[in-house]
């Protein structure tokens, strides 16, 4: 039994190492980012999330997504509902919307 348990853990938390890029096993760190029209607007948004205390980083837009300006803020998805509220007080007009990350690497609209 308590083999069985060693070696569950083992497996499980090589698992995590492997996946750790953009996920843990329960979801918590899957990565999204929101893209904008402007980029200006994009660095507003990110420096008003960093004033929140919130992890961001502001990124090249992924090609896949074939939107915007060029530049994307990355959140993870724990910080959606911070980052909706900040993107509703701020009234950020150039806010296309919320992507994610595919495991092929794609950017989906959610």
């Amino acid at each position: 039994m308590q083999l069985m348990r060693f070696l569950t853990k083992n497996v499980c938390s090589q698992y995590i190492k492997t996946r750790a890029v953009t996920y843990n096993v329960e979801g918590y760190m899957r990565e999204f980012f929101i893209a904008f029209r402007s980029r200006a607007e994009a660095v507003r948004f990110y420096e008003d999330l960093i004033s929140y205390h919130v992890t961001c980083k502001l990124i090249n837009t992924p090609s896949s997504a074939k939107v915007g300006c060029g530049l994307s803020v990355k959140l993870f998805a724990k910080d959606m509902q911070e980052a909706k509220i900040v993107l509703q007080r701020g009234r950020y007009n150039s806010a296309i919307g919320f992507y994610y990350f595919a495991p092929n690497g794609n950017a989906i609209r959610l």
